[in-house]
């Protein structure tokens, strides 16, 4: 995942924005490391996926990744990123799903 992918995460995040399972369960078949696997995409398997993901993150190379996407007003923005900080964005997200 790129920083852009980050960046739009926190943005779904902020609006509470509930996710789709089935429309994300059949995307999940179609294209990626879940291509063909039938995955029926829930609650807790989002979770737990987007932990793992959380954990794996380069921090700098999403920081760096994204800038090139945003304002220079929002470059500030990005400085707290951190694993704890998208962790703590997922537990948000995990409230409203």
């Amino acid at each position: 995942m790129k920083g852009r992918d980050w960046f739009d995460f926190l943005w779904y995040v902020s609006r509470k924005a509930k996710i789709n399972f089935p429309l994300l369960s059949r995307a999940l078949d179609q294209k990626g490391p879940w291509k063909g696997k039938q995955v029926q995409a829930a609650k807790d398997w989002y979770l737990e996926e987007m932990e793992h993901r959380i954990k794996t993150i380069d921090m700098e190379e999403a920081k760096n990744d994204v800038k090139r996407f945003i304002k220079p007003r929002e470059l500030p923005s990005i400085e707290i990123w951190s694993t704890a900080f998208f962790l703590d964005r997922l537990r948000k997200l995990s409230e409203v799903l």
